[in-house]
């Protein structure tokens, strides 16, 4: 079967009670029923297979609270991994994963598990983010900032008992509109995190070109106001020319001034003078030392950059690996390499069909799934200190301008003390450094100028750039929510014919199911209607209900752009006065549905009233529960 990503499914599931197993059974994909009859434990090992998975309890009931810990080895885009969760209602107990098969996590019981909160931290990654991550999913969040989790996209790949019966999602006391909204548009493929980024860096970027312009407008209302001049050139050759006057006024000034501190009496001019040659040292060897740490700053920074390409290089091929060693694994072998003959089928998909020995259960794969997940890691923490490292690079680079400025003034006030002592009679001195002193203000004041230039040039760049990245960026987003508005219309066509089919073979026990044409689904209001209308009796509200949730499930086996991972959790078969006929037939079709099927995929579903043509092995997990025999074996364990 094809593989479509992102796919999810349960290899086995494992219960504890004071350190004795007491259910362990494996499942398969395609459908796998737990069957068995009322208040035998059904829901009690559904409920485990949501919270194992992400989900959160608020209750166990009192079987389950006997329980310590539950365990799954799971599927994850072909890959296998285990899942441990210790039992705790209410709080969000961590998960821990090991990167392989269940047998492999249990010969290494402390080496190779990761421990994972449910609760997000600027340190590590939640478990939500690593898992969802994992099925190759964006990390979505809504306009109010509420992150989806795999609780939440959980709330409806599962569908429980206990929800309202016109409820699309579980039931959740606090349930924001935004986060149910999330959950479908990412889950229907529908949340392109390319346009999401595109409209908030398009909103950036318009107001940064507005703050540009402003600022823009304002420095050349200066300019006409003052007549200041900004032509560089002009600017530029002033400078020459006043470098060349200083030049000879130093030279002349060298041939006819003598030390000045040889002619100094006063001991407290000396020492200003002396304080004042101090501080200008000082303030040099900052500027040297910031200037050295801006050099080391870039050097890190352009070695930052180049291992976070080489992470990326690295991560991208290990995808690329990944998706080779899938591609290469689904080729059938029709021949024998060697004597040409025809190979016959092998009906074991576990066994090879050249040799006939039992497949591996891809451990390699695996390592490479744990190796992509500890480069991403390693990915974001770079990225982390990358940004920390240009921050600091940025604040030094602003800094240095503050220095300059202070050296200059110490100099002009070291240079006026050393005038101070100069003989009173040496006018030709005095009127060197008068002129000199002219020239300096005079380049200083240019110098200015020529910031003010640059500023303004660099305004002009950066208002052009924003210009053309706010262009590009709105062409862009355009044909972005021009391709999600087609999505949205094959996904919703899809589960609405996907729904009609369901209905319209249901048996003849509600007469607008049989004549209805308009299906809606609705996660803002977390309900569903057929021609506008979900008040049927109750059983039939069931029957729509579940309808809807696989009609979206088998709209994920068609469309290549769902996210939906392929998995889906009914403990709801035949709730509410459910008649036995009808549970049966609407589980022979979901089976029929399942096995028309090409893509990989799972259906897990309880029933108390099991169709007899699917009451064998080949549907079936574990043994029919009841009174009797029910799914926690509790008869395991010694008298406390």
């Amino acid at each position: 079967m094809m593989l479509r990503i992102p796919q999810l499914a349960l290899k086995r599931l494992v219960i504890q009670s004071r350190g004795v197993t007491v259910y362990d059974e494996q499942f398969r994909l395609g459908v796998s029923i737990i069957r068995g009859t009322n208040s035998s434990g059904k829901s009690t090992i559904a409920d485990f297979i949501f919270y194992v998975l992400g989900g959160e309890v608020a209750k166990f009931k009192p079987e389950a609270e006997r329980c310590e810990e539950v365990l799954a080895e799971i599927q994850v885009n072909g890959k296998l991994l285990t899942l441990r969760r210790i039992i705790k209602p209410g709080g969000k107990q961590s998960i821990l994963i090991f990167y392989g098969d269940f047998q492999a996590a249990m010969a290494s019981p402390v080496t190779g598990w990761q421990v994972y909160s449910m609760v997000r931290s600027a340190n590590k990654e939640s478990f939500s983010q690593m898992f969802i991550s994992l099925l190759g999913l964006p990390e979505v969040k809504t306009e109010t900032d509420n992150s989806i989790t795999m609780h939440q996209l959980l709330r409806l790949i599962y569908i429980d008992q206990l929800s309202p019966v016109d409820a699309l999602l579980r039931f959740e006391s606090f349930d924001p509109t935004p986060v149910r909204q999330g959950v479908g548009d990412l889950l229907f493929g529908l949340y392109d995190d390319n346009l999401y980024n595109e409209l908030y860096e398009l909103r950036e970027k318009t107001k940064n070109l507005e703050v540009v312009s402003e600022k823009l407008e304002g420095l050349y209302r200066a300019v006409r106001e003052t007549g200041i001049e900004i032509d560089e050139a002009i600017l530029e050759t002033r400078i020459t020319e006043i470098a060349n006057q200083l030049s000879e006024i130093e030279r002349r000034l060298a041939e006819q001034a003598s030390d000045a501190l040889t002619q100094v009496t006063s001991p407290d001019v000396k020492v200003k003078i002396e304080s004042l040659a101090d501080e200008l040292r000082k303030q040099k060897i900052a500027i040297s030392e910031a200037a050295t740490v801006i050099g080391s700053l870039e050097l890190e920074i352009a070695d930052s950059e180049a291992f976070i390409a080489e992470l990326k290089s690295r991560i991208a091929s290990i995808d690329d690996s990944l998706t080779t060693r899938q591609s290469f694994g689904e080729l059938p072998l029709t021949h024998c390499p060697h004597c040409l003959s025809v190979l016959h089928a092998r009906t074991d998909t576990r066994l090879c069909a050249l040799c006939g020995n039992e497949l591996p259960e891809s451990p390699t794969d695996s390592r490479a799934l744990r190796m992509k997940q500890e480069l991403s890691q390693q990915l974001k923490e770079s990225q982390k200190l990358l940004v920390d490292k240009s921050q600091a690079l940025t604040r030094l680079q602003t800094k240095i301008p503050d220095l300059r400025a202070s050296l200059n003034a110490t100099q002009r006030r070291y240079e006026q003390a050393v005038q101070q002592v100069r003989p009173p009679r040496d006018q030709r001195i005095d009127n060197l450094l008068v002129q000199k002193g002219e020239l300096t203000a005079e380049v200083e004041n240019i110098t200015k100028q020529k910031k003010l230039a640059a500023l303004l040039k660099s305004y002009e760049l950066q208002k052009a750039a924003l210009q053309a990245s706010v262009l590009s960026l709105g062409i862009s987003i355009e044909g972005r929510k021009r391709a999600q508005l087609e999505k949205r219309f094959l996904a919703d066509q899809t589960v609405e014919r996907n729904v009609l089919f369901l209905l319209k073979n249901d048996l003849p026990r509600e007469e607008m199911f049989q004549s209805g044409t308009k299906v809606t689904v609705d996660f803002g209001k977390n309900t569903f209607w057929l021609d506008g209308r979900n008040q049927f009796s109750a059983s039939s509200v069931v029957y729509l209900k579940n309808s809807v949730h696989f009609a979206i499930f088998f709209a994920s086996l068609e469309l290549d752009f769902f996210r939906y991972p392929r998995f889906i959790i009914c403990d709801n078969m035949e709730d509410k006065g459910m008649e036995q006929e009808r549970s049966r037939h609407f589980q022979k079709l979901i089976v029929k549905l399942s096995e028309e099927s090409q893509i990989q995929h799972q259906i897990i579903f309880t029933t108390s009233m099991i169709d007899p043509s699917l009451n064998n092995d080949k549907y079936c997990i574990g043994p029919e529960y009841n009174e009797h025999r029910k799914s926690l074996d509790f008869g395991k364990l010694k008298p406390s």
